[in-house]
């Protein structure tokens, strides 16, 4: 039985990296999709380390850059010719923008969070109607789509914009059977958040109803879920994953 093919954007690290090796271990070919060559390397190493069959490569892709996600789609269909999951999980925040000019990161911020999730939906979503695949297109948000933050706003506008392209693409691929979902994590254990500062770190864990972080594999685990036949009542919405965080809001 030919394996499916799911593309994962920001897999570099964090949730991205968590879902590439959980969908590698359900026996999925894995495109791990990030402009980080180290650690997009690490991941292949983690991914054959526990399985030696497994079918994964890496294609260096900046979601801000357009012609670099059909790239990564095209690439993915020559040497596949087929995708069956698009996960647009590849996001920075104000700390990991490279600016350090706030207009300047503002846009970079928005190219990356919001214009990357685009250029993926659309790339992918066009190239599994093209090939008749009954395929899902896995969103990442965050609670701060839903809530003011001081300061936040290319990060909270972005990921604001990821929720109604969700509704909107899930309209639109509905009639080919492609599902389009949005995960909305709070506090992840991440790369990206432990680089806030243990301020913001402990901020985060406070509002969390377990008193502690989420896990990536616990954000994966959910990806992967929605992504599978089992979610297939799930079309157009956005899931939180934030262990009530916005519950005290």
């Amino acid at each position: 039985m030919e394996k499916k093919v799911v593309v994962i954007t920001g897999a570099a690290s964090g949730i991205g990296r968590a879902t590439a090796l959980l969908f590698s271990s359900k026996d999925y070919s894995v495109v791990i999709a990030d402009r980080n060559k180290k650690g997009s390397e690490e991941t292949l190493r983690l991914i054959y380390e526990k399985n030696k069959k497994a079918d994964a490569k890496i294609i260096e892709t900046d979601v801000s850059i357009e012609k670099e996600v059909k790239h990564l789609i095209d690439q993915t269909i020559d040497t596949y010719k087929r995708i069956d999951i698009m996960v647009n999980n590849a996001g920075i925040s104000g700390q990991t923008a490279q600016s350090d000019d706030p207009l300047e990161q503002y846009h970079e911020i928005i190219d990356t969070n919001q214009h990357g999730v685009y250029y993926g939906i659309q790339h992918a979503g066009q190239r599994m109607v093209e090939l008749g695949i009954a395929g899902s297109i896995i969103n990442i948000s965050s609670v701060m789509a839903f809530i003011s933050s001081g300061g936040a706003y290319a990060y909270s506008a972005s990921k604001s914009a990821i929720v109604i392209m969700t509704k909107i693409a899930a309209q639109m691929f509905a009639k080919q059977n492609i599902h389009v979902i949005g995960i909305a994590p709070a506090g992840v254990n991440t790369p990206m958040l432990n680089g806030l500062g243990q301020d913001q770190v402990d901020y985060f864990r406070n509002q969390m109803l377990g008193g502690e972080l989420l896990e990536p594999e616990e954000i994966a685990e959910l990806i992967y879920f929605s992504a599978s036949n089992k979610a297939s009542a799930i079309n157009g919405s956005t899931i939180f994953a934030d262990d009530g965080y916005l519950s005290f809001k």
